[in-house]
């Protein structure tokens, strides 16, 4: 495998385990904060679905694109290793 390979597995990995803990962590609290509130976002689709977009497909998205937009990409990865 070469260098180059291998830094972007590692890459990948930490991308997914940071995208990981994230939805685990929402998860958490949309559970703690609708168990709290009687409202429900399964009483309207449409709220629901925006909801679930603003708060995990658009950050997820979001993050994707910053981190291989910055110049010298994976340079967590570059510095993890040095």
């Amino acid at each position: 495998m070469t260098k180059t390979l291998k830094h972007r597995i590692l890459a990948c990995i930490i991308d997914y385990g940071i995208i990981a803990g994230y939805a685990t962590l929402l998860f958490l609290v949309a559970n703690l904060f609708f168990s709290i509130f009687v409202w429900k976002p399964g009483n309207n689709p449409i709220i629901g679905q925006l909801i679930g977009f603003l708060t995990l497909t658009f950050p997820v998205v979001t993050y994707s694109y910053l981190t291989e937009k910055v110049a010298g990409e994976g340079q967590l990865v570059k510095n993890y290793k040095s």
